[in-house]
């Protein structure tokens, strides 16, 4: 019926499985929606929801006392993966979710880009051509292999 509408449409499959955010210089980080199709991380908000906003109205709830429980369910339930995080030697750092709220803590601008990242619909936007997705996903991953096996430890 509506045949001009693809632009305001997600594409649930891709909330789920994720999308690369690029933060330059081949790093990239691979996120779930914060929301939509990503129902782990709406029933684990609408607990640290209640947990920490209880009967206070939410607008009074300053932002510090509900940070940390966001990155966590971030790094728990919306980042499942990153490829070009380095350590000083020069080696992929795998994630984990303690990785991940470790580098939050020492770059919070990024989590500012993850944040909204995750919560835009544009991110998850159906797409006409996924073969390109997939295979932007299949290069990330081999870099993040590559690495990990020690074949490319040079910083970019």
């Amino acid at each position: 019926m509506f045949a001009n509408i693809s632009d305001w449409q997600s594409d649930k499959q891709l909330e789920v499985d994720g999308v690369p955010l690029d933060l330059g210089r081949g790093r990239s980080i691979i996120l779930r929606r914060a929301g939509g199709a990503n129902r782990e991380f709406m029933v684990a908000l609408a607990e640290v929801i209640r947990r920490v906003v209880g009967e206070r109205d939410p607008a009074d709830v300053p932002d510090a006392e509900i940070d940390e429980d966001l990155r966590e369910l971030y790094a728990d339930h919306v980042v499942i993966g990153w490829t070009g995080l380095l350590d000083e030697a020069g080696l992929d750092i795998p994630y984990t979710p303690q990785a991940f709220l470790e580098l939050m803590a020492l770059a919070p601008d990024m989590w500012v880009r993850i944040r909204a990242t995750a919560n835009t619909r544009e991110a998850f936007q159906a797409m006409k051509d996924r073969k390109a997705l997939e295979r932007d996903m299949d290069t990330i991953k081999k870099q993040s292999r590559g690495k990990r096996n020690g074949a490319d430890t040079q910083h970019a």
